[in-house]
């Protein structure tokens, strides 16, 4: 979390924007967060335990013991370019999504490593809710 927090201050800063608040990837949630105020918006740098990243609108959710910036399940994801590509040079190894990508299917074959019986029960609409998800 050290890293992603530095990474998205760097980033923030040099995008015009700030970094205010971090949320850490905690059960059920399998993604860290990051709150970035621009004047014009906020928007959620979201990134995955698999080193995943991307850019979500800002709509708050949850509750004092799962709090999250993004709704659950269901992130409205936006495409932040500028911003996620300095994340990821400060984060080698990460890879960045557009929204298009997360917006399209989920072809499970281009996944090994995602449980199959996880989609299959919860039936994700996309890729984009498959990477980012709070399955428990």
């Amino acid at each position: 979390m050290r890293e992603f927090r530095r990474a998205c201050h760097e980033a923030a800063r040099s995008t015009g924007g700030r970094a205010l608040e971090f949320q850490c990837a905690v059960y059920p949630l399998n993604f860290e967060q990051a709150l970035v105020a621009y004047e014009d918006r906020t928007i959620v740098v979201l990134r995955q335990e698999w080193n995943l990243l991307a850019a979500a609108e800002h709509q708050p959710t949850g509750n004092e013991y799962f709090p999250s910036f993004v709704p659950y399940g269901r992130p409205s994801f936006v495409d932040e370019p500028e911003l996620l590509m300095i994340v990821s040079q400060i984060l080698p190894g990460t890879k960045v999504f557009s929204r298009a990508d997360l917006e399209g299917p989920l072809v499970l074959e281009e996944w090994p490593y995602m449980s199959y019986s996880d989609v299959t029960y919860w039936k994700p609409g996309n890729l984009g809710e498959a990477l980012f998800n709070c399955w428990d």
